[in-house]
C-alpha cells in the first residue's frame, strides 16, 4: 500500500512551480517533472492540486465551490450532522479525522469554528489546496475563515493539542470505513482513498482523545448499520438512510481531569 512519501507530486504546469514548491515544502512531498509511470500520484496544474493514479481519467480534488458542496451550501444539506454537534453560532469544534474537509465545511458554514486535523500529508495537502482556493471564491471566503487546517496526527502527537487555549465544545470522528456508493466516480475516490492511507483500525485510541478534550460532546459518524466505532454505546444517536451520529457525553471524571 503506497505512503505518502511513495505519492509523488508532479507539476503539470511549468508557471505554477512556485506554487508546487510550497505544496511540496510544506507537506514533505516529492516534487517531480516527469508524469510518474505507475500507481498514485499528485498533480499539479491551473486548476488546483488533485489526486491521481496511472491509467484512470478518474481524480480526487478538494472543491468547495462547485458540485456537491456548492449544492449543500445554497440549498442546504448536514442538517442531520449539524443536530448531532448540536448546532451553535460559534460553537467550537475538532474535527480530528478531517479528510477532504467536507464535514468540516458544512459545520463551518453554520458559523461553527472548526480546527480541521489531518494526519496523513497526501490528504492534508489536498484539503489544504482545496481551502486556499475556496478563499479566494467571494461565495465560500466567509466559511473557509472559519477552518483552520492542522496536518498533524492526533494519536502520535497528543502534546500538540495541549497547546490550545481553549478546549473544544464538540470533538468530531469520521474514521474511513467501507462504503457503498451508486455512482461510479465516488466508488473511485473511495478506492484512491482506501489505497492511500486504508481503513482507520485506531477507534478506540480516537475515542479516548476525544473523550479527554471534549466539553460538551463527542460525535462520530458510521454508517447507519455499522458497528459502534468502540464496545462503548452512545449515549444517543441521529440516523438516516445511509448514515447515522453516535454522540458521546464525556463522564464527569474526564471532564475534572481537563481543569
Amino acid at each position: 500500500m503506497p505512503t505518502q512519501d511513495q505519492c509523488p507530486l508532479w507539476l503539470d504546469e511549468k508557471q505554477h512551480e512556485t506554487s508546487a514548491q510550497q505544496l511540496s515544502a510544506d507537506f514533505h512531498l516529492p516534487l517531480v517533472h516527469t508524469q510518474p509511470k505507475e500507481g498514485l500520484y499528485l498533480a499539479f496544474d491551473r486548476i488546483g492540486l488533485a489526486l491521481c493514479k496511472v491509467g484512470s481519467n478518474a481524480k480526487v480534488q478538494v472543491d468547495f465551490t462547485s458540485g456537491g458542496t456548492q449544492h449543500r451550501r445554497i440549498y442546504g444539506g448536514g442538517e442531520m450532522i449539524t443536530k448531532a454537534v448540536n448546532n451553535k453560532q460559534n460553537q467550537y469544534v475538532w474535527d480530528f479525522t478531517a479528510g477532504l474537509g467536507r464535514d468540516a465545511f458544512v459545520l463551518a458554514n453554520t458559523g461553527m469554528i472548526v480546527h480541521a486535523f489531518e494526519r496523513h500529508k497526501v490528504v492534508a495537502a489536498l484539503l489544504s489546496d482545496g481551502l486556499k482556493r475556496a478563499q479566494q471564491h467571494n461565495d465560500t471566503a466567509a466559511i473557509i475563515a472559519n477552518i483552520q487546517l492542522h496536518p498533524i496526527d492526533v494519536i502520535t502527537q497528543k502534546d500538540y493539542l495541549t497547546g490550545f487555549d481553549q478546549k473544544p465544545d464538540v470533538v468530531y470522528l469520521d474514521p474511513m470505513y467501507p462504503q457503498a456508493q451508486k455512482k461510479a466516480a465516488v466508488k473511485k475516490e473511495m478506492a484512491f482513498f482506501h489505497e492511500l492511507v486504508g481503513l482507520s483500525d485506531e477507534g478506540q485510541q480516537l475515542m479516548d482523545i476525544a473523550l479527554t478534550h471534549a466539553k460538551k460532546r463527542v460525535v462520530v459518524k458510521r454508517p447507519r448499520l455499522g458497528e459502534t466505532l468502540t464496545k462503548t454505546p452512545p449515549n444517543y444517536c441521529y440516523a438516516g438512510k445511509s448514515t447515522r451520529f453516535d454522540v458521546y457525553l464525556p463522564t464527569q471524571n474526564q471532564v475534572d481531569r481537563k481543569k
